[in-house]
């Protein structure tokens, strides 16, 4: 489980700082909804992208990038905003299974508290094709 992380502190530093901030912008000065969904998806982006953060690190943010999907207002957009998070767990630098399903499971549990609306079974669908995309990946890699 570990990272391929280019090994330049002052990028590191600089990077987790950018992030940080990223984050203050994100809690303090976001207020539509429409746009923390938004902003949340960039942030996922970046992370997903980024390959000089050590492991801690990288878990560090990446929780608390996750953690802010459940501060968004509607449960369905709490529930997609985790299965977009889910694949920071699984970026080209870090393959970790048991956490992308931990967070689908999460996600799972989110969806199941709004279908009492049949608009919401979206949500179902948006999960079974994560684990089917994930569960295509895992066969492709034990075939070869």
């Amino acid at each position: 489980m570990a990272l391929n992380v280019i090994q330049q502190p002052d990028l590191e530093n600089t990077a987790y700082d950018f992030m940080t901030n990223a984050f203050t912008i994100f809690e303090e000065d976001i207020t539509d909804t429409e746009q923390k969904v938004v902003a949340l998806n960039l942030i996922y982006t970046t992370l997903y992208q980024l390959t000089c953060f050590n492991a801690e690190n990288f878990d560090t943010l990446c929780t608390n990038a996750l953690g802010y999907s459940a501060k968004l207002l509607k449960r369905n957009l709490q529930c997609e905003a985790t299965i977009m998070g889910s694949r920071l767990f699984y970026c080209p630098y870090r393959k970790d299974g048991k956490k992308v399903m931990d967070y689908l499971r999460k996600a799972l549990k989110t969806a199941e508290a709004v279908m009492a609306k049949s608009e919401n079974f979206y949500l179902l669908v948006k999960i079974l094709n994560t684990y089917l995309f994930y569960f295509s990946i895992e066969a492709e890699f034990l075939s070869q």
